[in-house]
């Protein structure tokens, strides 16, 4: 698996940002397995903006996995 830079690393703030949606729900994504973080710091998932857009361009399809 390819490693992601630290420049196109998001926290779950950003990336509940990015989706429309709260924080807590981007950690529940995380715990349900729809979206994988690239690592954890501390208490802090950060994400990769390619694997965001994934599940956003995922949740949009008919036929998908509701929010």
């Amino acid at each position: 698996m390819k490693q992601a830079s630290r420049h196109s690393e998001i926290t779950a703030a950003q990336a509940a940002d990015r989706l429309g949606l709260k924080a807590d729900t981007v950690r529940k994504l995380v715990q349900r397995g729809l979206i994988t973080p690239t690592r954890k710091v501390g208490q802090a998932y950060l994400f990769s903006v390619a694997e965001i857009d994934r599940y956003n361009r995922e949740r949009s399809r008919p036929g998908s996995y509701p929010r």
